[in-house]
Formats: C-alpha cells, structure tokens, sequence
C-alpha cells in the first residue's frame, strides 16, 4: 500500500489542497501556515482540513534516516533555531540541488536573511512523502506542524560561488550571504499528544 492510497477521502482533498492550492485559495499552504504561526486563532475555513493533515502526518513513520533541504528567509526561522515548536508545517526536499526557486521571491528590501536549512530527520520520524517528483529525481517530505529541532551547526556563506551554487546564478545577484544551518528533528511522543488532544 502507497501513502497516498492509504488516505481517507477527506484527506486526500486536504493534502491536495496543501499541494496546489484551492479553486478559491491558491496560496493555500502559505496562509495555513501563517495563521498556525500567529496568536489570531484558526479560521474555520482551515479546520477540518487541519485535522485532516495532522492525521495524514502520522501515517508513515521513516524506514531510515532522511536528511531534507530547504531555503527560507530569516523572518520565519527563528523558532527552527532557538529549539522552540515550529506551530507550522515544513515542506522539504531529499535533494539539494533544486531549491533555488525558494530563493526566487527573496528581495533585500525585506532586510532579513537567506537561510540553506539541512535538516536530519532520525529513522522512526512521523514524516509523510509530501510529493516526488515525475522524472524520481527527488521527493518532498512533509513535517508535522509542532516539530522541535536541535541546532547542529550554523555558518555564513559569503563566497560568490558557494551562493551561486545554492540560489542559482539569477538569484545569486541580489544575495550578498547565505546562513546555512544544520538541524536535526527532535523525537516525539504521538501517543501522549493523542491523548492530551483526546482530553481536551
């Protein structure tokens, strides 16, 4: 059985509409996470599908150690490194040779940083396969929204071509550094939270 044939009707539409959007919200996944993120309280358009996806989360449990990929901004990864829950979800990919449409959107106006984020997601992990790719060059994971991470390591990438190599030579015009971080995915106990959920 594959993950996706292991989903529920309803999770299904939940997942998809994380994926791609919906008809009426194609920023679907980004302003899920930025409600989870604030104190401004969950919109009901986003509950059952909130549901949805904390149950698809823990459908698959890693055979083996992954390490995962992803690039961000410093506005949204304060959390990720000072080992406090990330209220969101994380999409990131096996592979780290295809992230410089993240750094796409970045603009220095912002005035944060670029981050290259490596995270090292230990065997047994609830992490769900989020999409893999047409040709199998790489597959992107799903991490359960209220993950913790441990901070391994962090240095500043400055030299032209370390930044070119990562964001791609269009994106590397407007990047002067890159902060990459090593993180590793802390273990959870699914069954306390369960139970603290079913008390509630």
């Amino acid at each position: 059985m594959t993950f996706l044939s292991s989903l529920t009707q309803g999770e299904r539409a939940s997942f998809k509409a994380y994926r791609a959007g919906t008809e009426s919200n194609k920023n679907f996944s980004y302003d899920l996470n930025q409600k989870l993120k604030s104190d401004d309280g969950i919109p009901k358009r986003f509950k059952s599908h909130l549901i949805h996806l904390d149950n698809l989360t823990l459908k698959t449990k890693l055979q083996s150690e992954v390490t995962l990929y992803r690039a961000t901004y410093g506005d949204t990864v304060e959390s990720l490194l000072n080992g406090k829950v990330y209220k969101g979800f994380i999409a990131a990919s096996d592979k780290n040779n295809c992230l410089g449409r993240y750094f796409t959107q970045h603009s220095s106006a912002l005035n944060t940083d670029a981050y290259y984020i490596i995270i090292k997601c230990p065997k047994g992990s609830r992490v769900a396969i989020f999409d893999e790719s047409r040709q199998q060059t790489s597959t992107d994971y799903l991490i359960p929204r209220g993950s913790r991470f441990s901070l391994v390591s962090r240095e500043e990438v400055t030299n032209s071509a370390d930044i070119r190599a990562l964001a791609g030579t269009i994106n590397a015009r407007k990047l002067k550094k890159i902060i990459k971080v090593e993180l590793v995915l802390k273990k959870r106990s699914w069954l306390l939270e369960i139970q603290r959920k079913m008390r509630k």
